[in-house]
C-alpha cells in the first residue's frame, strides 16, 4: 500500500533544491567579500543549470564574458574543451 512517505520526500527534496538554486542566484560573495583581487569587471551572475533528479553535476568557476552575458553555462571555449573531454 502506498502511504504518501515517498511522495512527500521528493516534495521535501525539490523545495530544498529549489532554495539552494535560490541562495545561490542571489550569491554576491565575490563583490562584497572578495578573498582575492582583482576587482570584478562586471557584477556577478551564477550561472548553472541544474535539477534536483540529476546523478552528475559539473561545476566550475568564473565564466567567461559570453557565458555571463547569455546566463547559459558552458557556450564558450570552456563547453567546447567539455565536449572534446566527454568524447
Amino acid at each position: 500500500m502506498h502511504d504518501g512517505r515517498s511522495g512527500r520526500r521528493r516534495e521535501d527534496r525539490n523545495a530544498a533544491f529549489d532554495r539552494l538554486a535560490r541562495d545561490i542566484r542571489a550569491c554576491r560573495v565575490c563583490r562584497d567579500a572578495p578573498r582575492f583581487p582583482p576587482k570584478l569587471a562586471h557584477e556577478p551572475r551564477p550561472v548553472f543549470r541544474a535539477s534536483a533528479s540529476a546523478r552528475i553535476l559539473i561545476a566550475s568557476q568564473a565564466p567567461g564574458t559570453r557565458v555571463h552575458a547569455s546566463g547559459v553555462p558552458y557556450t564558450d571555449q570552456s563547453g567546447v574543451r567539455l565536449a572534446a573531454g566527454s568524447a
